[in-house]
């Protein structure tokens, strides 16, 4: 009850405050049970049926389901802080200290509240988040306009040791922007620190040195001491004193002493930083004038300034505190902090380093040239095996990197120090960089390494920031397609093209060991080349029944194979059996074909492959597969077999990660509107989540199959609809609610034109979805020719020379000058020939079906609205009103 009165947003809104947790026992505060808590509330909340099941099972678990229930009516929308909930939590894992980093973000932020931790406007689809060059998730906007967080590491991350804060930044369609203040703090074990007990094995970081927890521990290193027993523990080579408390306790050194307490009101704060953008991370906040201090109760909730009293003097001094409110401007150097509140006094510190600048002169992955501007600050790079140093003067540096070491630096470490006050410790980007890819340790990747599409995490593409670097994205087996790109930033880690390589892969057949994505790195004169392979490891018959894997999967891979040309109660993933390195398919009497793929933690790692386990086996070419399974989904019904098929391979799809175009049933679909705008509602009404299927399925679906849904000719949209409509009418669960008078057809045919209303305004489509079900199009401007120029400026001379020659055909060109502009042809004729598909108008040249060469036609097609998307959609609406 406590929990849902809470009204949680992530498991960290509940799961670090005493007074809901206490009523738990000792042995129940831990993760499995604070996820079940959350997840059956956060049902409740929603009215969502998912554990409706599971909370009837039992007489006290469905009493208590009701209780929950009737209490959620009564409850008033609680508006939550958005300050993240980002903590600092100590375990023992195999008799072993470990620190990690825990980030409590809510599943869904609506628009200003995601802007509020960023620090500046939002408007674009998705918002990668980076924690240490590491993707830490995605925000993607969803179907009503809120932002959901899609976790790429779990949202935890193992300290390191060090005493830098960690860097956050965010980056979205190749541009990059700095997450300030994200992470404030860090374990300190040279210095006391207060914790309080997250579950039985676990402790979290408390900034403040008091809890409103009624025990609490400190962790104080060997020159602190108390005047009661301690226990002593080992982290990270720190010798360290652990003791448990309740109510105060008071800690000495031979200069200072602290005191925590528990059961009083605790508050954190954030010292707003002022870093430069050349500064990547420092052991502290880092301003350059006088700082602004936002302090925040126990929940989170922003304080106003009478509430508290904040002083500063310079660090360790015995200068008199002063109020930081008349305090017009500060020197350099590093100060203390203390804020009180309610009788307690917390501490902290900052570095304010006025105009201390570095600035790179010259920069090569060899050597580079860096001036400082020091001012009365003794600066200091740190020693490094990676590269040597030489000096000119107080304020010019010579690198030069160690050739032996084949490595180039991530960041340069440095110090700065004003007269005997403490030190600051940070680091710069290295001005070390050439073009090239590095390693997450700094290792410089070969060009004869392949590298593959799931392990891009950790890598880093480098370039100078003074001369402009091209990456060329194309297939090396369908080279006709790039992507060019112009690097914004020196370094770029590789995640962030992973859509673009994606793109590539797909246009070969993922399931060829020869499809690979080329990386064209260029600046000047030089120029180097990586590929990427789809998959890390591949299966190599030893008979017909018999397989080993070579390539870089473990040596615990799970290999399983799923029946082909059976009914679709036969569909499932079999593992197979292993002897040494080898695996074996088993023999079943309803199919001798399979397609063998890696499950469990090796998932999407193996290149699936088809296996025969009969003899002298000859059946169909793939294109006859392809156009048979076409047939037979666009002459049945949804009952028929060949529709529950394509399902079961469908969900494999999904839940093992690989390619849809795996099997043909899948490919098939896209031979035709007719049948394409069917699989749409059919797979969309079957998916578990219709918002993720819309958002994160279908993409992946057009992209794969090399079509878009938006091509689909409107009449066989209505005849789609009609369809499935008349199927769930059919449906059991649907004749029960209809004689209880819980649901009618129109209801079901609202659900059904949900998808294909989200779909077209997920694709920023609406108006074509208004010409779908209207037939008329919304008045467009003409395109002119300076609209045209307009473009061409736009992509330059570079890209245009690079753009496929195989162009679709069209029935005209509706009174766009395209004879004046033949550089752009083709993303004048690609949206002219979606329209004239969506409308029906082509009869003669059609993007649906055809052989190889329309295969490539629809993908030209595709790419021409990667390369323009506002100029596509301007020709397509255009064309439309014209018809």
């Amino acid at each position: 009850m406590a929990v849902l009165e809470e009204q949680p947003e992530s498991i960290e809104d509940f799961a670090f405050k005493s007074e809901i947790i206490s009523f738990l026992p000792k042995s129940s505060q831990n993760d499995i049970i604070y996820e079940n808590c959350f997840e059956i509330v956060r049902s409740i909340l929603y009215g969502e049926s998912i554990y409706d099941d599971l909370l009837k099972s039992n007489e006290v678990i469905e009493k208590l389901s009701c209780k929950l229930k009737e209490k959620k009516k009564s409850l008033k929308r609680k508006t939550r802080e958005t300050k993240p909930k980002v903590y600092w939590l100590l375990s023992k894992e195999f008799n072993r200290e470990k620190i990690v980093l825990q980030v409590g973000l809510a599943g869904i932020y609506n628009e200003d509240d995601l802007a509020k931790i960023f620090g500046f406007e939002l408007g674009k689809r998705e918002y990668h988040f980076y924690l240490n060059d590491e993707l830490l998730c995605v925000f993607r906007r969803t179907l009503n306009g809120k932002y959901k967080t899609d976790w790429f590491s779990g949202g935890s991350i193992e300290w390191d040791g060090t005493d830098s804060i960690p860097n956050t930044y965010v980056q979205s369609e190749g541009d990059k922007y700095p997450v300030h203040d994200f992470i404030q703090q860090v374990p300190n074990l040279s210095e006391p620190s207060l914790w309080v007990k997250y579950n039985e094995e676990e402790w979290r970081l408390v900034k403040s040195n008091g809890t409103s927890y009624s025990e609490a521990a400190v962790i104080f290193p060997e020159d602190w001491s108390v005047e009661v027993f301690t226990s002593k523990t080992r982290i990270f080579d720190h010798e360290v004193n652990w003791l448990e408390f309740e109510g105060e306790i008071t800690l000495s050194n031979k200069e200072y002493s602290k005191t925590y307490y528990c059961d009083v009101k605790s508050f954190d704060w954030t010292i707003i930083t002022q870093k430069p953008a050349w500064m990547l991370r420092a052991n502290m906040p880092v301003v350059m004038k006088k700082p602004t201090v936002l302090i925040y109760d126990e929940t989170g909730k922003k304080l106003p300034s009478g509430e508290f009293r904040i002083n500063i003097r310079k660090r360790k001094s015995f200068e008199e505190w002063q109020n930081i409110n008349v305090q017009n401007r500060i020197g350099i150097g590093c100060y203390d902090l203390k804020i009180e509140r309610d009788g307690i006094v917390a501490y902290d510190h900052f570095y304010s380093i006025g105009d201390f600048t570095i600035n790179t002169l010259s920069e090569s992955i060899d050597e580079a040239k860096i001036t400082v501007q020091s001012g009365q600050f003794l600066f200091t790079i740190q020693k490094s095996h990676l590269f040597e140093m030489e000096t000119e003067g107080h304020n010019i540096f010579y690198l030069r990197r160690n050739q032996e070491e084949n490595k180039a630096p991530k960041a340069i470490k440095a110090t700065i120090k004003e007269s005997r006050n403490r030190s600051l410790f940070f680091e710069f980007e290295s001005p070390l960089r050439g073009i090239g890819i590095i390693g997450r340790e700094g290792e410089l990747i070969p060009t004869n390494r392949t590298l593959h599409i799931q392990n891009l995490s950790g890598l880093r593409i480098i370039s100078n920031s003074n001369t402009e670097t091209r990456l060329t994205i194309k297939s090396a087996l369908k080279n006709d397609v790039k992507i060019i790109k112009t690097l914004k930033s020196s370094f770029e880690p590789l995640n962030s093209i992973h859509e673009d390589i994606l793109h590539q892969f797909y246009l070969a057949d993922p399931m060829n060991h020869e499809n690979k994505v080329m990386l064209e790195l260029s600046a000047d004169s030089n120029t180097l080349t990586y590929e990427v392979a789809g998959f890390s490891s591949f299966l190599d018959p030893l008979s017909n029944s018999r397989v080993n894997i070579t390539g870089s999967s473990e040596n615990e891979t799970e290999l399983v194979a799923i029946p082909l040309g059976t009914l679709a109660e036969h569909i499932d993933l079999i593992p197979l059996s292993r002897e040494e390195d080898e695996y074996s398919i088993p023999q079943y009497e309803f199919t001798n074909q399979f397609i063998v793929i890696s499950s469990g933690n090796n998932v999407g790692e193996v290149m699936p492959r088809y296996f025969n386990t009969g003899e002298d086996f000859v059946g169909p070419k793939k294109w006859e597969r392809v156009e048979l399974y076409h047939n037979e989904l666009l002459e049945n019904s949804f009952e028929h077999e060949s529709w529950k098929v394509l399902n079961k391979y469908f969900a494999i799809c999904l839940s093992e990660k690989i390619p849809f175009t795996t099997f043909d049933q899948i490919t098939s679909f896209g031979r035709s509107s007719s049948v394409a705008a069917k699989a749409f509602l059919f797979l969309g009404y079957k998916s578990k989540d219709k918002e993720e299927f819309i958002q994160k399925v279908v993409p992946r679906l057009e992209l794969e199959l090399g079509i878009c849904f938006h091509w689909i000719i409107r009449e066989d949209w209505e005849v789609a609809i009609n369809s499935v409509i008349d199927f769930l009418k059919n449906e059991a669960w649907f004749k029960q609610l209809s004689e209880l008078n819980l649901i009618d057809e129109a209801q079901l045919s609202d659900d059904v034109l949900w998808f294909i209303t989200n779909y077209f305004s997920n694709s920023d489509f609406p108006e074509v979805m208004n010409y779908v079900f209207t037939g008329r199009s919304a008045v467009r401007q003409a395109i002119s020719h300076s609209r045209i120029r307009d473009l061409r400026e736009r992509l330059g001379e570079r890209v245009l020379r690079e753009l496929p020659n195989n162009i679709p055909r069209t029935n005209q060109s509706y009174g766009i000058p395209v004879r004046e502009h033949e550089s752009v042809s083709l993303l004048i004729y690609a949206p002219i020939a979606a329209a004239e598909s969506i409308s029906g108008e082509q009869k003669d040249y059609p993007i649906w079906g055809g052989d190889d060469f329309r295969k490539v036609i629809r993908r030209n097609i595709q790419y021409a609205q990667y390369l323009a998307p506002e100029f596509y959609k301007e020709v397509l609406l255009h064309t439309l009103q014209k018809i």
